[in-house]
């Protein structure tokens, strides 16, 4: 109506068309264990709660198999970075071949929620190979670019041994 005589139908889309294009998909997780089943069966109470405990495991699997494969990423990361160039000669190194390592692991203890001590040790060995490091250090210094490659390699075969656990649990 307010467009007047500049209106024209054929410039919009029928409500069917509208309604067709467009949906909104949802879903609720809950953890809870559905305690009020009791009171209307034992069985439907003992089942509940056994699916309770797989939802948890669940999720708890997913956690520890996500920190894992991110984990993965950065050590596979950092040891190509380190690892010579297709020519043979030291690839270019920028100041994220060391950030990445360091900031996964300053925000680990936060996002290890299910206390996943076998990933913390891997790390804490990498990490403690690049105690002091710096960019220019490993530019530098051949010998140290390799003792740190070599623990990342290290750290990418022992958390790919991790990752295939966590997964087939």
């Amino acid at each position: 109506e307010k467009l007047g005589p500049l209106f024209r139908e054929g410039d919009y889309l029928a409500p069917a068309a509208v309604a067709e294009a467009v949906s909104i998909d949802w879903s609720y997780v809950s953890f809870a264990a559905p305690d009020q089943l009791e009171t209307v069966s034992h069985v439907l109470a003992e089942n509940a709660e056994r699916k309770h405990r797989d939802k948890l495991a669940a999720a708890y699997d997913a956690i520890v198999v996500g920190l894992r494969t991110s984990a993965l990423d950065v050590m596979r990361d950092l040891a190509a970075r380190l690892a010579p160039g297709d020519d043979g000669r030291p690839k270019v190194l920028r100041g994220t071949a060391l950030r990445d390592l360091r900031e996964f692991c300053e925000y680990l203890p936060a996002r290890n929620v299910p206390g996943d001590g076998e990933l913390a040790t891997v790390m804490a060995r990498v990490v403690a190979r690049a105690e002091g490091v710096d960019i220019k250090a490993l530019r530098d210094d051949a010998s140290l670019r390799a003792s740190l490659r070599q623990a990342a390699e290290e750290a990418t075969v022992a958390l790919t041994g991790l990752v295939e656990a966590a997964g087939r649990r």
